[in-house]
């Protein structure tokens, strides 16, 4: 799929965000899902595209999905090498080999369907998801004026840390997962792009006026690919037929 020009995002702040949170008990591993997401009306859905941009304006837009295991305390450098978990995201599709060595995407992952679902598998078939991490989708990276344009996919091999933040989800209906397990929250993963390169993608999920969502967490992403920061995060847009910068966690112990 191609990801359109998103230049607009930088100058419009979005009305309304979705994310809530969950009830989690103190040392326990957390079971979770992360998504960009889109609201169509009081849908949420998923199948979203979240941007974040570079110091000279360079734009990175971002699908995706994909599920993690946090251990007490919100863990890190859990890497992508391990068995599946039962919050595996759902696979489908033909396998595409879109990356370094042989790994071998496949699902929505490879394809870039509108669920940006799916997961990477490494050597001779060996599962390179794991019961820590899955998912990925596709990223378009555009310069100003549309110079310097590039894009792929890429999948999720490590995750370094997730925290979950105060909230409550808002009388919408959720369809991309358990309602009672929405969740606002902190997730850092590790990537491996198809063009060869690595980076981070920082997911931040807020309730945007519920009066326990610290006004210390965003609603959006950040990234990093190679040597580039894209710190610069945008703000959720609701236009009638165009939504951006969602993101959304369900999670369960």
């Amino acid at each position: 799929m191609r990801i359109a020009n998103r230049w607009v995002w930088a100058i419009v702040i979005g009305s309304l965000s979705v994310i809530g949170t969950g009830s989690l008990a103190f040392g326990k591993a957390i079971h979770g899902r992360w998504d960009i997401v889109s609201v169509q009306g009081v849908n949420v859905l998923p199948g979203g595209v979240a941007s974040a941009m570079a110091n000279d304006g360079t734009l990175i837009t971002f699908t995706g999905s994909g599920t993690f295991v946090a251990p007490a305390g919100g863990q890190s450098g859990i890497h992508a090498d391990g068995d599946g978990d039962d919050l595996r995201a759902e696979l489908g599709g033909a396998a595409e080999r879109d990356g370094p060595g042989d790994d071998v995407c496949v699902g929505d992952a490879a394809d870039g369907g509108d669920r940006g679902r799916g997961h990477c598998s490494g050597r001779n078939g060996h599962a390179a998801t794991s019961s820590a991490v899955t998912g990925g989708g596709r990223w378009e990276i555009q310069g100003f004026l549309g110079i310097g344009s590039a894009s792929g996919t890429y999948w999720v091999t490590g995750l370094v840390r997730f925290e979950p933040a105060p909230g409550t989800l808002p009388p919408v209906n959720d369809l991309v997962g358990n309602p009672d397990e929405a969740s606002a929250g902190l997730i850092v993963l590790r990537l491996a792009y198809s063009d060869g390169s690595h980076g981070i993608l920082v997911i931040s999920s807020r309730l945007v006026g519920a009066p326990d969502a610290p006004d210390t967490v965003f609603e959006g992403i950040t990234a990093t690919k190679g040597f580039v920061d894209f710190w610069r995060r945008l703000p959720p847009i609701n236009f009638p037929f165009f939504d951006a910068n969602r993101t959304l966690f369900h999670v369960r112990q």
